[in-house]
């Protein structure tokens, strides 16, 4: 089986369920813990994995009361863990966002 046009190219998953991430946006969220990964194809009692570029659902754990407590949808855009890109180059960063 070849790839397809919209193929994503394998990176390593960095987060699972239950992960911590910061929020990188002005909505006055802080923190968030992802509580699902939309698109993940895993196996049976295997905990889904994200990676940067991942859309996720999570849930507000630090920030405005107003917030706090709310599901979301929300982006991977950095992880701890090094992945390496198409180009051979390898990244990483300091926190999960």
């Amino acid at each position: 089986m070849g790839a397809t046009k919209f193929a994503r190219p394998r990176t390593s998953y960095g987060l699972c369920n239950g992960s911590r991430i910061l929020i990188a946006d002005n909505s006055g969220a802080k923190i968030a813990q992802i509580i699902n990964v939309d698109g993940y194809k895993g196996r049976i009692r295997r905990l889904p994995k994200a990676t940067v570029g991942s859309v996720c659902t999570v849930t507000i754990k630090k920030g405005k009361p107003e917030l706090r407590g709310n599901i979301v949808k929300a982006v991977i855009v950095r992880q701890k863990m090094i992945y390496r890109r198409l180009d051979g180059t390898r990244l990483c960063f300091e926190d999960n966002a």
